[in-house]
């Protein structure tokens, strides 16, 4: 009976592949030899979720204090002079918080790919809350800024004023 030729790469690694290793028995070498393991990494819930209730209280702190510092920019517009029309959209909150949303994000990446798994899940939650609050924050500041024009006033036909002397109009009742 003839075989067809296995198919083998031109050019074979100077490593043992896994096609040299087909006939080779299912036996684990040394077993019961003693050899060590490495060890399975420990189980870091608790510390995991207490990490994840500080960082939330720390981006809590943040959002307040921003909060609060904002609150007092009002203060000094109130010298300046009055301008017409609708005012400018203030751009400080929108990219304060967009910056802090940002920040939580990159935290809450770093601690996903160093296998933690409460903490980034808790970052990732208050990161997407933030970005809902900025994105409704610019949306109300920009209606703000871009009042709807007055509706516009019917024209109204035929008005004559009505003199001694006549004219093209005539007057009503007389």
């Amino acid at each position: 009976m003839v075989t067809a030729p296995v198919a083998r790469p031109l050019v074979t690694p100077p490593w043992p592949s896994r096609e040299d290793n087909v006939l080779a028995e299912p036996a684990v070498p040394y077993e019961g030899s003693g050899m060590a393991t490495t060890p399975r990494p420990r189980q870091r819930t608790v510390h995991d979720v207490l990490l994840a209730l500080a960082l939330l209280l720390l981006d809590v702190g943040f959002v307040l204090f921003a909060v609060f510092t904002l609150l007092f920019r009002p203060w000094g517009s109130r010298y300046d002079p009055e301008r017409p029309g609708p005012p400018p959209m203030d751009w400080v909150p929108v990219l304060t918080f967009g910056a802090i949303t940002a920040g939580i994000l990159l935290l809450a990446f770093a601690l996903w790919r160093g296998g933690w798994s409460w903490a980034p899940g808790g970052q990732f939650a208050a990161a997407l809350l933030l970005a809902f609050l900025t994105v409704h924050g610019a949306t109300q500041e920009w209606a703000r800024s871009h009042p709807a024009p007055p509706p516009a006033q019917a024209p109204v036909e035929g008005r004559c004023v009505c003199t001694s002397g006549g004219g093209p109009c005539e007057c009503p009742g007389g």
